[in-house]
């Protein structure tokens, strides 16, 4: 059997490469419209970029109705602008909020302290800010189950905390997850032990739990940013396909309630090769290579390979930040996506349980659940292969610390004394003065001996 063949529906109509989504159904049959239940929020430019990656990847699994409101609080008018052409040009206008006070159109924080001089102003932008987050959730009928923070260590980093505290104080009991991303730069680790903004991230999470990624596992940071983006959207994707696999409201409660502290995400794709040079039926379709055909029982072969591949939790090639070996008891969700049709994923899905449990797996991996999706063929689909994509979150205790974590905070002093050469000419003048007093100060209190008569 053919897993890219058109399927008919019981209508008459060709299903072709699109996942009916059970909101759509349950919308159709019985006119209830089920509230959006994910609130995006980030501080920075930074944290923006990593916004829309996300939200990018949920539509193009067509998740993208689950959104309830997207926040970005950045003080560059230039990033600001760009974010609400694209959000307008993708219909999200009306979702999206945005900072109405801005003290410099090309923003101003170099350092985490330098928001103090506007800090009242500020504030009161925040607190309107948070309203309208309230505003979309009272228009969407229902207050939001899960709140994701994009965090940064740039200039904006205090601002997330106090952006935080507003919204645990408005949204009582909602889940919510920090996404944290360690930084390979000098200056911006810097900031990390120079002004505390460990201990006091420590403090916003709480009791809870934080996904933990680094920018040192890949040398391009959009490729970082993609995979933290699909492996969140393919939660919901999953939901979609099999609505017993949770949602990411409790797919956190869960890593809450099993005293996790940290969040790994681990990546990985699979490839499919297609056949070049054969059309389908609909040649008007931008990408429709008509692909192999190989055996449903090679597919699910080769997906449960890759299930025992990911699973284990020293495969550090498939990771987005760098973590001590956890025992294989850990909490463990992993999700795969394929580009093929519903029907197809639910067959491959039964066939890869069914080996899965004849090798113990269960045995091997206790608290590890394994969930399927099925993705658009039209956005994993590259050239002469489609592609499909495997998501592995695990939770982690308090101790040991994260290793990306350990090693900027630990940082011998050779490596500390690089931010000397970032501080601003004033910072460098104070010193100067202060070393010329301290010279004086010496001098004086040591006169030099002279020769008695």
């Amino acid at each position: 059997m053919n897993p890219f063949a058109k399927t008919t529906r019981l209508d008459g109509r060709y299903n072709l490469d699109r996942t009916e989504s059970p909101y759509k159904i349950l919308r159709a049959q019985t006119g209830m419209r089920v509230p959006a239940p994910i609130v995006s929020v980030s501080v920075g430019t930074t944290g923006m970029t990593r916004t829309a990656y996300w939200w990018r990847k949920m539509a193009a699994l067509g998740c993208i109705d689950r959104v309830q409101s997207m926040g970005v609080y950045d003080f560059n008018s230039t990033s600001i602008g760009a974010w609400l052409r694209a959000c307008q040009q993708y219909g999200l206008a009306d979702i999206s909020i945005t900072p109405q006070y801005l003290p410099l159109s090309e923003g101003f924080l170099r350092q985490p302290d330098d928001y103090l001089s506007h800090a009242g102003p500020i504030e009161r932008d925040m607190e309107q800010f948070v309203d309208r987050m309230e505003e979309l959730a009272t228009r969407a009928g229902s207050r939001p189950q899960v709140v994701l923070e994009w965090i940064g260590f740039g200039g904006h980093a205090k601002l997330s905390n106090m952006l935080h505290e507003m919204v645990v104080e408005r949204f009582r009991g909602t889940q919510i997850l920090p996404i944290y991303c360690i930084p390979a730069e000098g200056v911006l680790e810097a900031n990390i032990r120079d002004y505390d903004l460990w201990n006091e991230s420590v403090k916003m999470i709480g009791e809870g739990v934080a996904l933990m990624t680094d920018n040192r596992t890949t040398a391009n940071l959009s490729v970082l940013d993609e995979r933290v983006a699909l492996g969140l959207a393919a939660i919901e994707s999953a939901f979609r396909f099999r609505p017993d696999s949770g949602t990411l409201a409790e797919v956190v409660a869960t890593f809450n309630l099993s005293g996790s502290r940290w969040m790994s995400l681990d990546t990985a794709d699979m490839a499919f090769p297609t056949m070049s040079g054969i059309r389908k039926r609909f040649s008007f379709r931008r990408n429709d290579p008509a692909p192999a055909k190989p055996s449903l029982d090679a597919l699910a072969q080769s997906v449960k390979m890759q299930v025992w591949g990911i699973a284990m939790p020293s495969n550090n090639e498939n990771h987005t930040g760098y973590f001590t070996p956890a025992p294989p008891n850990v909490e463990q969700r992993i999700f795969i996506i394929l580009p093929f049709h519903h029907e197809i994923v639910d067959e491959i899905r039964n066939n890869v349980q069914d080996q899965l449990q004849r090798e113990e797996f269960k045995l091997v991996y206790p608290r590890t659940e394994v969930h399927f999706g099925a993705g658009d063929a039209r956005w994993m689909e590259r050239r002469d292969s489609v592609f499909g994509h495997l998501v592995k979150l695990a939770g982690l205790p308090p101790d040991p610390a994260p290793v990306s974590l350990t090693r900027v905070l630990n940082a011998d002093d050779k490596f500390r004394g690089r931010r000397r050469q970032f501080r601003t000419r004033g910072e460098m003048m104070a010193e100067q003065l202060n070393k010329e007093r301290l010279e004086k100060e010496r001098q004086n209190s040591n006169p030099p001996a002279t020769n008695g008569d």
